[in-house]
C-alpha cells in the first residue's frame, strides 16, 4: 500500500518514534485501522507534539525551502528527499515533519500495536 491511499481525515497519530536514520509512526484512521508509517533515511523530524492528535491531512512535497534548509544544515546535498507533513484538524501548519527517502506502509492489528510499544521494539535497525 502506499501512504498517499490512507485516509488521514479524521484519523489520529498514536505514536511517533525516531531512531538512527528511520522514524515510525502508528496512525489510527476514522475506520479504527492502525497503520505503521517506516520512514527511511530520514534527516530530520519536526515533532510539535502530534501524539494523540485529530490529523486533517497529509502533505508531501519535493522541492521545498524546508527540505533545502534540512539538506544544507545536515550535510546531505544530493539526497533525493520528500518532506511529509502532517496537519491538525485545528491549524494549517504542519504538526510534523518528517524529512526521508519513502514511506512503507503497513497496517496491523491492535494487539501487534500494543506489543510492539510494550517491547520497546521501535529502533530495530
Amino acid at each position: 500500500m502506499n501512504i498517499e491511499e490512507i485516509a488521514f481525515a479524521d484519523g489520529m497519530v498514536k505514536s511517533v518514534s525516531t531512531c538512527r536514520n528511520h522514524c515510525e509512526i502508528f496512525f489510527l484512521d476514522w475506520r479504527e485501522v492502525t497503520w505503521r508509517l517506516r520512514f527511511e533515511n530520514v534527516l530530520a523530524v519536526e515533532n510539535l507534539n502530534i501524539e494523540g492528535e485529530d490529523i486533517h491531512r497529509l502533505e508531501i512535497g519535493y522541492q521545498e525551502a524546508y527540505v533545502a534548509r534540512v539538506r544544507r544544515l545536515v550535510d546531505e546535498p544530493d539526497e533525493e528527499m520528500n518532506v511529509y507533513n502532517f496537519y491538525s484538524a485545528w491549524q494549517d501548519e504542519p504538526r510534523l515533519r518528517i524529512v526521508a527517502s519513502s514511506c512503507t506502509v503497513s497496517s496491523v492489528t491492535p494487539g501487534e500495536y500494543q506489543s510492539r510499544n510494550a517491547d520497546n521494539e521501535n529502533c530495530e535497525e
